[in-house]
């Protein structure tokens, strides 16, 4: 609240950054719009890292993992 003429008015910003909340909240709950927010998954930690880049390189282990 802010002081105004009489009584406290509200202030320039009330109520928008929880109106910003919701309507990011709303953005990242739609269906449309999963490509900007992906859902927790197998990037999460980092052992995925250590797969990807032995099967780029292609070590032996990447070509019977692949052969089978």
């Amino acid at each position: 609240m802010v002081p105004g003429a009489r009584t406290e008015k509200q202030g320039d910003f009330h109520g928008k950054l929880s109106r910003l909340i919701r309507r990011f909240d709303g953005k990242r709950i739609d269906r449309r719009l999963g490509f900007l927010f992906p859902s927790a998954g197998v990037a999460d930690g980092y052992g995925w890292l250590k797969e990807v880049v032995t099967l780029l390189l292609g070590s032996r282990a990447a070509r019977t993992a692949m052969a089978v």
